[in-house]
């Protein structure tokens, strides 16, 4: 959390205020949960996140996307082959993107304009390893999307004064 914090959120606060529309595509069902809480919470600022539920739509939008769009996806490993097609296709055009991935490297991020890495705590709640998986707490992701927004109301308080980020 410390290291979430800390980290400067201008760039993707910039990129936020600045874009005309904003999209967003999660690729799983948790990473949907996050996509939904960025939308609430933005939402307070009168900034609009539009879901692109799979490829095709995003086949169509595209077409019609420009550098003033921006395009946010979240994924867990930033390496499922539908993720990079979006991404390569977004890099292609020129399209900014901001990706929310864990903490490794990954396609995804290589490719976004900004990239966010959360750290998903592992637990073993069995005894028997073999048996059950490690539980993954997606709580960092969701601290991910509160603190960005915090930011992102810092930012435009400080754009509003004329002053420089605090950042």
């Amino acid at each position: 959390m410390d290291k979430l914090c800390s980290r400067n959120f201008d760039n993707a606060s910039a990129l936020v205020h600045e874009a005309n529309r904003i999209f967003t595509y999660a690729s799983g069902y948790v990473q949907n949960n996050v996509v939904q809480e960025l939308k609430r919470l933005f939402f307070y600022d009168n900034v609009m996140l539009y879901d692109v539920p799979a490829r095709e739509e995003f086949c169509n939008l595209i077409r019609t996307m420009t550098k003033d769009d921006l395009f946010i996806i979240v994924s867990f490993s930033g390496e499922s082959p539908a993720v990079k097609e979006l991404a390569q296709a977004l890099k292609l055009r020129d399209i900014p993107f901001i990706s929310i991935t864990r903490l490794h490297d990954n396609t995804l991020a290589s490719l976004s304009t900004v990239n966010f890495y959360v750290s998903p705590a592992r637990f073993q709640i069995y005894d028997k390893e073999d048996d059950h998986v490690a539980f993954q707490s997606m709580m960092p992701y969701f601290i991910l999307a509160e603190i960005w927004y915090v930011k992102y109301c810092m930012y435009l308080h400080h754009l509003k004064q004329g002053k420089e980020s605090p950042e």
